[in-house]
């Protein structure tokens, strides 16, 4: 598979000579400017729009400039004027009568509340904790903002209420980062440190924070861990189960069970389906509690045992067609993204996902170690099954990777994780690329062409269905090359590549006569599933 070039090098507007003389200077000078090269990119496209003659820049064109980048996410958007504001510097220092970007008021919004104690005390504790929390600074600036101008003046008043109607008060810009869950992490704050009366509002699934190191914290947390333990110690990685186990156990420190026993009522509860899960889904959610039924049952626990789910009939996954993976690529490489270490680490990691055909939770598990890219081997350690496996990257994926880790190195140059979503090297989380994922692919306008939405995983079936397509147009001996494809796909048995053959749309006829040799192996159509 070829990787789509996602830097365009170069800058076209006639500030193009000046801001890659800029960029040159502050990278003489030590700086590695990574974030600020983006930065003036994007400003080079919209000076580029606005078909600027005269490298100036007047007061009514900075006014129009600034107007534009409200829709940015705080952090962002200071960020940016930050860089641009130097580069304005620049060019005045060159021609006096080019116009300064004018700096943001100093030293923001400062908390004046009844809640600007505990938030300073909140943060201070964050930051201890090595966590960057800065969106999260704004966004208890904003609450306490929201509560000196609402009268909120009691802990009785901080209501769900009160909190919904901040958030909407201020979820405004496209694509926003809800920080709801910020203030609820101030409202157990307020009730356990500081020993307010504080309701403290209900949990949903996608407020739970994914960078968060969790630990289990209702009445069966010891049990949980016990569990997760014992999954372990048996050969299972138990990675992703243990973050749908952290749900279950966040629905029972809100319902305050008063005893570690599954009783009917909390089973149904965990047992519905919601609107933004597939049946799919659910039925694994489900079968992870079973087996912790099973779990404290053999040890003398008094619990419901939950039913085995029956199996259900899974779809043939979306196979993207080569104008679909282009769309989706131009629109990921467009987006405005809330952290500046994610514009650089979003395009990349997402073109491994369709040049290595990789589960999930592989590229985000890798680290800098386990990237050669000299040689363009990547090696993928304890993956499904606890299986390692060595890949080889095409050599403008290489290329690629070499000039992301490059860039990298001038502001993380010890981090752990390959790729990094923060500027302490923190890994990315599966949630958020799924997000960036679905913003991309909406943006395509191929969205509400196909019966079936497709995820990130669908880039590990597309990379497999077209290698077959390939063997088949070059009548390559399938009997022969099968093993080596089962084995750089991680697959425990060869039976779990044969089910993709099921896969192939265009030549699907043509290549399974032409491999009758593996006829008793094939799975039946519409069930198991392709992981």
């Amino acid at each position: 598979m070829k990787a789509t070039r996602i830097y365009s090098k170069g800058y076209h507007s006639i500030f193009g000579p000046f801001i890659m003389e800029y960029i040159r200077m502050k990278q003489d000078g030590g700086i590695g400017f990574v974030h600020g090269s983006w930065d003036m990119a994007r400003f080079d496209q919209y000076c580029q729009q606005k078909e600027l003659v005269e490298p100036v820049l007047t007061k009514q064109f900075i006014n129009d400039w600034l107007e534009s980048i409200e829709i940015y996410p705080p952090v962002s958007r200071c960020g940016t004027r930050c860089v641009v504001r130097g580069f304005s510097l620049y060019l005045n220092t060159l021609n006096p009568g080019s116009t300064i970007v004018p700096n943001e008021a100093e030293g923001a919004y400062i908390c004046k509340s009844f809640l600007a104690p505990a938030i300073g005390e909140l943060i201070a504790a964050k930051r201890k904790e090595g966590k960057a929390f800065k969106g999260e600074t704004f966004a208890l600036k904003s609450f306490d903002r929201y509560c000196l101008e609402h009268q909120v003046g009691t802990p009785e008043d901080i209501t769900p209420k009160i909190i919904h109607d901040w958030h909407i008060s201020r979820f405004t810009a496209p694509h926003a980062k809800d920080y709801r869950y910020t203030v609820r992490q101030l409202c157990i704050y307020l009730r356990t440190a500081k020993g307010w009366s504080v309701a403290i509002p209900p949990t949903r699934l996608k407020e739970a924070h994914p960078a968060e190191n969790f630990q289990f914290r209702s009445i069966f947390a010891s049990l949980l861990d016990s569990f997760v333990d014992d999954k372990r110690a048996s050969g299972y990685k138990y990675d992703s189960e243990r973050k749908i186990l952290k749900y279950f156990d966040l629905m029972c420190s809100d319902r305050e069970e008063p005893e570690p026993r599954l009783n009917k009522d909390l089973i149904l509860q965990w047992m519905i389906q919601r609107p933004t899960e597939s049946i799919g889904y659910r039925n694994k959610r489900v079968s992870i509690i079973r087996q912790f039924s099973l779990f404290l049952a053999s040890r003398g626990y008094g619990t419901t045992l939950i039913p085995q789910a029956k199996g259900t009939t899974v779809e043939k996954p979306h196979i993207f067609h080569q104008e679909e993976v282009e769309a989706f690529f131009d629109a990921l490489d467009k987006q405005v993204l809330n952290s500046t270490y994610m514009r650089l680490t979003a395009p990349v990691i997402f073109r491994f996902y369709y040049c290595l055909g990789l589960r999930l939770n592989e590229p985000i598990d890798l680290q800098s170690k386990d990237i050669d890219l000299s040689s363009g081997t990547v090696t993928l350690r304890k993956a499904k099954c606890l299986k390692d496996r060595v890949l080889t990257m095409p050599e403008d994926l290489r290329e690629l990777a070499l000039l992301y880790d490059r860039e990298l190195r001038h502001t993380v140059p010890d981090r752990t994780y390959f790729f990094i979503s923060d500027v302490l090297g923190a890994k990315v989380s599966d949630t958020g690329l799924c997000r960036i994922f679905n913003r991309a692919w909406e943006g395509t306008g191929y969205a509400q062409d196909v019966d079936k939405k497709p995820t990130i995983h669908c880039f590990r079936h597309t990379a497999v269905v077209r290698k077959l397509e390939q063997w088949y147009e070059q009548q390559v001996d399938y009997e022969y090359w099968l093993p080596y494809l089962s084995a750089f796909l991680g697959h425990s048995k060869l039976e779990e590549t044969y089910l993709y053959v099921h896969l192939v749309d265009s030549a699907f006829p043509q290549i399974r006569h032409s491999m009758k040799t593996f006829e008793k192996l094939y799975p039946e159509v519409g069930h198991g599933q392709t992981e």
